[in-house]
Formats: C-alpha cells, sequence, structure tokens
C-alpha cells in the first residue's frame, strides 16, 4: 500500500529531525503527502491561501502540511477531497 494508504495505514516508520519543526519531526508519509496535496493544489489552479479557505485550515498549516512539516490527522485528511477536488 503506498501513498495515502500508508499514511493511514498506522506503520511505525523512520522519522527525520527537521530543524524548526513544532512537532519535531517529519516522516515519509507526510512528505509524500505533503508532496502530492501541493501537485494537486497546483494542477487544479489553487493558490495556498484558496487552499486554506475552502478546508478551513489557516495559510501556515497548509504550507506546513505540504512541505511534510505537519502530520496531517486521519480527521483532517477528511477535508482535502472537497478542497483539491478529488474522490474521498
Amino acid at each position: 500500500m503506498g501513498g495515502l494508504g500508508a499514511l493511514m495505514s498506522g506503520v511505525a516508520l523512520p522519522r527525520i529531525y527537521v530543524q524548526g519543526m513544532t512537532r519535531g519531526y517529519s516522516t515519509p508519509c507526510a512528505r509524500e503527502l505533503g508532496y502530492e496535496m501541493r501537485l494537486r493544489r497546483q494542477r487544479i489552479g489553487l493558490n495556498a491561501v484558496d487552499l486554506s479557505r475552502i478546508v478551513g485550515w489557516s495559510e501556515s498549516k497548509i504550507s506546513r502540511a505540504e512541505l511534510g512539516m505537519y502530520r496531517v490527522s486521519a480527521v483532517e485528511v477528511g477535508a482535502l477531497p472537497r478542497g483539491l477536488r478529488c474522490a474521498a
């Protein structure tokens, strides 16, 4: 299982320390989800401000999530399909 499925699988993955991160670590899953979020957002022509308004997150949270510096919870992932115009 790859991509978003790996994020939701609960499998412990190695963590990488990122200087200045609020939570201290970035996981491969967080980085992969962030990459996919940014790619999808750009493909549909949204900027981070637009996406933040649609999903109800702060601009900072969008940025940190896209950089893999914020581990998005399962509940928060539920808001993304609406904002990124994709199937849940």
